[in-house]
Protein backbone atom coordinates (compact mmCIF):
# COMPACT_ATOMS: atom_id res chain seq x y z
CA UNK A 1 0.00 0.00 0.00
CA UNK A 2 2.73 2.44 1.04
CA UNK A 3 4.39 1.56 -2.97
CA UNK A 4 1.24 2.49 -4.26
CA UNK A 5 0.71 5.74 -2.45
CA UNK A 6 4.55 6.38 -3.53
CA UNK A 7 3.54 5.83 -6.92
CA UNK A 8 0.49 8.63 -7.12
CA UNK A 9 3.20 11.12 -5.35
CA UNK A 10 5.28 10.33 -8.07
CA UNK A 11 3.00 10.88 -10.66
CA UNK A 12 1.83 14.38 -9.60
CA UNK A 13 5.23 15.33 -8.94
CA UNK A 14 6.11 14.67 -12.34
CA UNK A 15 2.92 16.71 -13.05
CA UNK A 16 4.29 19.73 -11.12
CA UNK A 17 7.74 20.02 -11.58
CA UNK A 18 7.02 20.21 -15.62
CA UNK A 19 4.34 22.72 -15.69
CA UNK A 20 5.14 24.54 -12.59
CA UNK A 21 3.65 27.63 -14.35
CA UNK A 22 0.19 25.58 -14.11
CA UNK A 23 0.16 25.82 -10.04
CA UNK A 24 0.05 29.54 -9.45
CA UNK A 25 -3.18 29.50 -7.87
CA UNK A 26 -4.62 28.21 -4.87
CA UNK A 27 -7.98 26.04 -6.20
CA UNK A 28 -9.17 22.30 -5.76
CA UNK A 29 -5.97 20.51 -5.56
CA UNK A 30 -2.98 21.30 -3.86
CA UNK A 31 0.26 20.20 -3.80
CA UNK A 32 2.19 20.33 -0.44
CA UNK A 33 5.32 19.34 1.16
CA UNK A 34 4.55 16.18 2.53
CA UNK A 35 0.94 15.77 1.40
CA UNK A 36 -1.36 16.45 -2.03
CA UNK A 37 -4.98 17.29 -1.34
CA UNK A 38 -7.90 16.91 -3.71
CA UNK A 39 -10.97 20.00 -2.71
CA UNK A 40 -14.05 20.31 -3.65
CA UNK A 41 -16.81 22.00 -2.11
CA UNK A 42 -17.89 18.25 -0.94
CA UNK A 43 -15.13 16.57 -0.26
CA UNK A 44 -11.28 16.26 0.24
CA UNK A 45 -8.82 13.44 -0.60
CA UNK A 46 -5.14 13.69 0.20
CA UNK A 47 -2.52 11.09 -1.23
CA UNK A 48 1.03 11.56 -0.37
CA UNK A 49 3.55 13.79 -1.89
CA UNK A 50 7.07 13.72 -0.29
CA UNK A 51 8.72 14.88 -3.53
CA UNK A 52 6.98 17.98 -3.83
CA UNK A 53 10.19 20.74 -3.50
CA UNK A 54 7.36 23.26 -2.30
CA UNK A 55 3.84 24.33 -1.84
CA UNK A 56 1.50 24.35 -5.44
CA UNK A 57 -1.47 24.37 -6.35
CA UNK A 58 -3.51 23.64 -9.05
CA UNK A 59 -6.22 25.64 -10.25
CA UNK A 60 -9.17 24.42 -11.46
CA UNK A 61 -12.52 26.17 -12.87
CA UNK A 62 -14.73 22.71 -13.98
CA UNK A 63 -14.35 20.02 -11.40
CA UNK A 64 -16.19 16.98 -11.90
CA UNK A 65 -17.09 14.48 -9.60
CA UNK A 66 -17.20 10.81 -9.89
CA UNK A 67 -18.24 8.44 -6.81
CA UNK A 68 -16.83 5.45 -5.18
CA UNK A 69 -17.24 3.12 -2.68
CA UNK A 70 -15.40 2.67 1.25
CA UNK A 71 -16.75 0.08 3.17
CA UNK A 72 -20.61 0.90 2.57
CA UNK A 73 -20.33 4.62 2.82
CA UNK A 74 -20.14 6.77 -0.50
CA UNK A 75 -17.34 9.15 -1.27
CA UNK A 76 -17.17 11.47 -4.29
CA UNK A 77 -13.56 11.28 -6.02
CA UNK A 78 -12.13 13.80 -9.02
CA UNK A 79 -12.91 12.74 -12.48
CA UNK A 80 -9.10 12.45 -13.60
CA UNK A 81 -9.95 13.05 -17.22
CA UNK A 82 -11.84 16.31 -16.56
CA UNK A 83 -9.17 17.69 -14.02
CA UNK A 84 -6.64 16.80 -16.97
CA UNK A 85 -9.09 18.30 -19.42
CA UNK A 86 -9.35 21.69 -17.33
CA UNK A 87 -5.76 21.85 -16.75
CA UNK A 88 -5.22 22.27 -20.44
CA UNK A 89 -8.01 24.58 -20.99
CA UNK A 90 -6.78 26.55 -18.22
CA UNK A 91 -2.69 26.66 -19.10
CA UNK A 92 -3.10 25.43 -22.85
CA UNK A 93 0.58 27.33 -22.85
CA UNK A 94 1.96 25.60 -20.38
CA UNK A 95 0.91 21.79 -20.14
CA UNK A 96 2.37 19.44 -21.99
CA UNK A 97 0.26 16.95 -24.42
CA UNK A 98 2.06 13.69 -23.33
CA UNK A 99 2.24 14.53 -19.76
CA UNK A 100 -1.70 14.30 -20.14
CA UNK A 101 -1.49 11.26 -21.43
CA UNK A 102 1.25 9.70 -18.94
CA UNK A 103 -0.52 11.17 -16.32
CA UNK A 104 -4.11 10.15 -17.41
CA UNK A 105 -2.71 6.40 -17.64
CA UNK A 106 -1.45 5.81 -14.08
CA UNK A 107 -3.82 8.56 -12.32
CA UNK A 108 -6.91 7.33 -13.27
CA UNK A 109 -6.72 3.44 -12.30
CA UNK A 110 -4.66 4.64 -9.36
CA UNK A 111 -7.13 6.84 -8.44
CA UNK A 112 -10.45 4.58 -9.79
CA UNK A 113 -9.50 1.11 -9.57
CA UNK A 114 -7.21 1.01 -7.15
CA UNK A 115 -8.56 3.60 -5.24
CA UNK A 116 -8.21 1.53 -1.87
CA UNK A 117 -4.41 2.86 -1.99
CA UNK A 118 -5.42 6.51 -1.15
CA UNK A 119 -5.41 6.92 2.67
CA UNK A 120 -8.74 6.73 3.41
CA UNK A 121 -8.63 8.39 6.59
CA UNK A 122 -8.12 11.41 5.02
CA UNK A 123 -11.38 11.38 2.78
CA UNK A 124 -13.88 13.65 4.01
CA UNK A 125 -17.63 11.81 3.10
CA UNK A 126 -19.96 13.72 1.01
CA UNK A 127 -22.81 14.89 2.90
CA UNK A 128 -26.13 13.27 1.66
CA UNK A 129 -28.33 15.43 -0.35
CA UNK A 130 -31.29 16.65 0.49
CA UNK A 131 -34.38 15.19 -0.12
CA UNK A 132 -35.75 16.91 -3.52
CA UNK A 133 -39.00 16.72 -5.64
CA UNK A 134 -39.40 13.45 -7.48
CA UNK A 135 -38.23 13.90 -11.78
CA UNK A 136 -39.45 10.43 -12.68
CA UNK A 137 -43.59 10.83 -12.99
CA UNK A 138 -45.98 9.41 -14.89
CA UNK A 139 -46.77 10.69 -17.99
CA UNK A 140 -48.43 14.25 -18.02
CA UNK A 141 -47.18 14.88 -14.65
CA UNK A 142 -44.74 17.94 -12.72
CA UNK A 143 -43.60 18.96 -9.82
CA UNK A 144 -45.44 22.01 -8.75
CA UNK A 145 -44.21 23.49 -5.71
CA UNK A 146 -43.25 23.17 -2.28
CA UNK A 147 -46.84 24.95 -0.01
CA UNK A 148 -47.63 26.08 3.48
CA UNK A 149 -50.15 24.09 4.56
CA UNK A 150 -50.68 24.66 8.34
CA UNK A 151 -54.07 25.54 8.70
CA UNK A 152 -56.28 22.00 9.02
CA UNK A 153 -59.59 24.04 8.29
CA UNK A 154 -58.16 25.48 5.24
CA UNK A 155 -56.21 22.71 3.38
CA UNK A 156 -54.22 23.62 0.11
CA UNK A 157 -55.07 19.77 -1.36
CA UNK A 158 -58.73 19.71 0.08
CA UNK A 159 -62.26 19.35 -0.19
CA UNK A 160 -63.91 22.95 -1.83
CA UNK A 161 -66.39 24.06 -0.54
CA UNK A 162 -68.81 27.37 -1.73
CA UNK A 163 -69.98 30.62 -0.08
CA UNK A 164 -72.89 28.32 1.48
CA UNK A 165 -70.55 24.93 2.96
CA UNK A 166 -71.79 22.90 -0.11
CA UNK A 167 -68.86 20.74 -1.36
CA UNK A 168 -68.08 21.38 -5.22
CA UNK A 169 -65.25 19.33 -5.67
CA UNK A 170 -63.90 16.54 -3.99
CA UNK A 171 -60.64 15.10 -2.29
CA UNK A 172 -59.14 12.36 -0.47
CA UNK A 173 -56.16 11.72 2.35
CA UNK A 174 -54.50 7.80 2.20
CA UNK A 175 -51.70 7.32 4.64
CA UNK A 176 -49.29 5.00 3.31
CA UNK A 177 -46.37 2.83 5.20
CA UNK A 178 -44.01 3.73 2.26
CA UNK A 179 -45.23 7.00 0.37
CA UNK A 180 -43.31 8.17 -2.57
CA UNK A 181 -44.80 10.80 -5.44
CA UNK A 182 -44.97 7.29 -7.82
CA UNK A 183 -47.45 5.63 -5.48
CA UNK A 184 -49.23 8.56 -4.16
CA UNK A 185 -49.75 9.77 -8.08
CA UNK A 186 -50.96 6.52 -8.78
CA UNK A 187 -53.50 6.50 -6.34
CA UNK A 188 -54.37 10.15 -7.39
CA UNK A 189 -54.64 8.80 -11.36
CA UNK A 190 -56.94 6.02 -10.37
CA UNK A 191 -59.68 8.57 -9.03
CA UNK A 192 -59.46 11.02 -11.78
CA UNK A 193 -57.50 13.67 -9.35
CA UNK A 194 -55.18 16.18 -10.92
CA UNK A 195 -53.51 17.29 -8.24
CA UNK A 196 -51.40 15.03 -5.40
CA UNK A 197 -49.71 16.19 -2.55
CA UNK A 198 -47.10 14.20 -0.15
CA UNK A 199 -46.27 15.11 3.61
CA UNK A 200 -45.06 12.83 5.65
CA UNK A 201 -46.53 9.09 4.66
CA UNK A 202 -50.21 11.38 3.90
CA UNK A 203 -50.96 10.73 0.25
CA UNK A 204 -53.48 14.24 -0.64
CA UNK A 205 -55.30 13.98 -3.76
CA UNK A 206 -57.63 17.12 -4.61
CA UNK A 207 -59.01 19.13 -7.89
CA UNK A 208 -57.13 22.06 -7.63
CA UNK A 209 -54.67 24.11 -4.89
CA UNK A 210 -56.88 26.38 -2.92
CA UNK A 211 -55.58 28.90 -0.43
CA UNK A 212 -52.36 28.97 -1.65
CA UNK A 213 -49.52 31.45 -0.08
CA UNK A 214 -46.18 31.42 -2.10
CA UNK A 215 -44.11 28.07 -2.35
CA UNK A 216 -40.51 27.77 -0.78
CA UNK A 217 -38.66 25.61 -2.24
CA UNK A 218 -36.61 25.38 0.85
CA UNK A 219 -38.94 23.56 2.98
CA UNK A 220 -40.13 20.61 1.45
CA UNK A 221 -36.64 18.97 2.69
CA UNK A 222 -38.49 15.79 4.88
CA UNK A 223 -37.59 12.73 3.31
CA UNK A 224 -40.54 9.73 1.78
CA UNK A 225 -40.75 6.91 3.73
CA UNK A 226 -41.00 4.68 0.83
CA UNK A 227 -38.15 6.81 -1.30
CA UNK A 228 -35.67 8.76 0.53
CA UNK A 229 -34.23 10.75 -2.26
CA UNK A 230 -37.98 11.85 -2.36
CA UNK A 231 -39.14 15.36 -0.44
CA UNK A 232 -42.51 14.65 1.27
CA UNK A 233 -43.35 17.58 2.67
CA UNK A 234 -41.66 19.12 6.03
CA UNK A 235 -41.01 17.29 9.17
CA UNK A 236 -43.08 19.67 11.33
CA UNK A 237 -46.09 19.21 8.47
CA UNK A 238 -46.63 22.66 7.76
CA UNK A 239 -45.48 22.26 3.94
CA UNK A 240 -46.73 19.77 0.81
CA UNK A 241 -44.92 18.87 -1.67
CA UNK A 242 -47.45 19.07 -4.72
CA UNK A 243 -47.31 17.36 -8.13
CA UNK A 244 -50.04 18.07 -11.03
CA UNK A 245 -50.99 17.08 -14.23
CA UNK A 246 -52.66 20.52 -15.38
CA UNK A 247 -55.85 18.62 -15.47
CA UNK A 248 -59.67 18.99 -14.83
CA UNK A 249 -61.13 17.27 -12.16
CA UNK A 250 -63.89 15.20 -13.30
CA UNK A 251 -66.91 14.44 -10.82
CA UNK A 252 -67.91 10.79 -10.32
CA UNK A 253 -70.77 9.39 -12.45
CA UNK A 254 -74.33 8.41 -11.94
CA UNK A 255 -74.72 4.51 -11.63
CA UNK A 256 -75.73 3.08 -14.79
CA UNK A 257 -74.71 -0.69 -13.73
CA UNK A 258 -76.96 -2.33 -11.39
CA UNK A 259 -77.09 -6.50 -10.85
CA UNK A 260 -80.97 -6.01 -9.34
CA UNK A 261 -82.93 -5.85 -12.31
CA UNK A 262 -85.23 -2.74 -13.07
CA UNK A 263 -83.27 -0.26 -10.91
CA UNK A 264 -81.95 3.06 -12.59
CA UNK A 265 -80.67 6.06 -11.58
CA UNK A 266 -83.00 8.80 -10.66
CA UNK A 267 -81.48 11.99 -9.46
CA UNK A 268 -79.57 14.09 -6.81
CA UNK A 269 -81.82 14.78 -3.91
CA UNK A 270 -80.77 18.14 -0.59
CA UNK A 271 -81.37 15.32 2.26
CA UNK A 272 -81.03 17.85 5.60
CA UNK A 273 -80.86 16.53 8.02
CA UNK A 274 -80.12 13.26 6.47
CA UNK A 275 -82.49 10.96 6.48
CA UNK A 276 -85.25 13.46 5.57
CA UNK A 277 -86.42 11.54 2.07
CA UNK A 278 -85.35 8.24 2.76
CA UNK A 279 -85.03 5.68 5.60
CA UNK A 280 -81.27 5.05 6.52
CA UNK A 281 -80.42 1.19 6.26
CA UNK A 282 -76.75 0.41 6.66
CA UNK A 283 -73.33 1.73 6.25
CA UNK A 284 -70.24 0.54 5.24
CA UNK A 285 -66.89 1.07 3.19
CA UNK A 286 -68.49 -1.42 0.19
CA UNK A 287 -71.12 1.28 -0.24
CA UNK A 288 -71.71 1.83 -4.11
CA UNK A 289 -75.62 2.12 -6.24
CA UNK A 290 -75.53 -1.78 -7.13
CA UNK A 291 -74.98 -2.52 -2.81
CA UNK A 292 -77.32 -0.30 -1.90
CA UNK A 293 -80.35 -0.98 -4.34
CA UNK A 294 -79.63 -5.15 -4.13
CA UNK A 295 -79.78 -4.72 -0.27
CA UNK A 296 -83.34 -2.49 -0.43
CA UNK A 297 -84.57 -4.95 -2.70
CA UNK A 298 -84.04 -7.85 -0.18
CA UNK A 299 -84.64 -5.48 2.97
CA UNK A 300 -88.24 -4.39 1.55
CA UNK A 301 -88.70 -6.61 -1.20
CA UNK A 302 -91.75 -5.55 -3.86
CA UNK A 303 -91.86 -2.46 -1.62
CA UNK A 304 -88.70 -1.46 -2.17
CA UNK A 305 -89.36 1.48 -4.56
CA UNK A 306 -86.07 4.04 -3.57
CA UNK A 307 -82.67 3.57 -2.89
CA UNK A 308 -80.34 6.09 -2.02
CA UNK A 309 -76.42 6.71 -1.47
CA UNK A 310 -74.94 9.53 0.87
CA UNK A 311 -73.59 10.22 4.26
CA UNK A 312 -70.75 12.26 5.38
CA UNK A 313 -68.50 10.38 2.79
CA UNK A 314 -70.59 8.28 0.76
CA UNK A 315 -70.93 5.08 3.18
CA UNK A 316 -74.94 5.03 3.97
CA UNK A 317 -77.28 3.44 2.06
CA UNK A 318 -81.00 4.51 2.52
CA UNK A 319 -84.32 2.79 1.20
CA UNK A 320 -87.92 3.59 0.71
CA UNK A 321 -91.35 3.16 -0.82
CA UNK A 322 -91.46 6.70 -1.43
CA UNK A 323 -89.85 10.43 -2.16
CA UNK A 324 -91.75 13.25 -0.41
CA UNK A 325 -93.96 15.66 -2.01
CA UNK A 326 -91.52 18.22 -1.69
CA UNK A 327 -88.42 16.45 -2.51
CA UNK A 328 -86.11 18.77 -4.31
CA UNK A 329 -83.50 18.15 -6.90
CA UNK A 330 -80.25 19.72 -6.53
CA UNK A 331 -76.76 19.81 -7.82
CA UNK A 332 -72.98 18.46 -6.39
CA UNK A 333 -73.90 15.00 -5.69
CA UNK A 334 -69.92 14.41 -6.23
CA UNK A 335 -68.68 12.31 -3.09
CA UNK A 336 -67.43 9.17 -4.63
CA UNK A 337 -68.57 5.97 -3.31
CA UNK A 338 -66.16 3.48 -1.38
CA UNK A 339 -66.92 0.98 -2.72
CA UNK A 340 -66.58 2.28 -6.21
CA UNK A 341 -64.75 5.82 -6.63
CA UNK A 342 -65.83 6.25 -10.08
CA UNK A 343 -69.81 6.55 -9.13
CA UNK A 344 -71.10 9.36 -6.82
CA UNK A 345 -72.64 8.31 -3.65
CA UNK A 346 -74.36 11.75 -2.31
CA UNK A 347 -73.06 15.29 -1.44
CA UNK A 348 -73.19 17.75 1.22
CA UNK A 349 -76.58 17.60 2.84
CA UNK A 350 -77.14 15.16 -0.65
CA UNK A 351 -78.14 11.62 -1.72
CA UNK A 352 -78.57 10.20 -4.64
CA UNK A 353 -81.40 8.14 -5.13
CA UNK A 354 -82.39 5.23 -7.67
CA UNK A 355 -85.49 3.98 -8.69
CA UNK A 356 -87.18 0.74 -9.18
CA UNK A 357 -89.83 0.16 -12.11
CA UNK A 358 -92.93 -1.59 -10.57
Amino acid sequence: MDQMRLIIGVVWVIVVRNNPAAFENAGFIQFMSVIACFHSSTTQICIPNTRAAQPRSLKLDTLQLGHILFSNTLYLLPSISNILDSLVANNPAHYSPTMKVFTSIWAWPLLGVFANALNTDSIVPRAPDPPAPATDLAEGWRYDGCYPDNDATKPVLGIYYDIDGIATSWAKLETLDENSASVCLDLCIASNYPYAGLKGDSCYCAAGLQNTAAPDETQCINACSGAGAEACGSADDDWVTVYTNDGTWEQPADASDFSTERWGYKDCYADDPAGTILTFSISGTDIDADVCTAHCTEELGDAAVFAGTGGENGQDCYCGEALPDDAETVPYCIIPCPGNENEACGGTNRISVYEREV
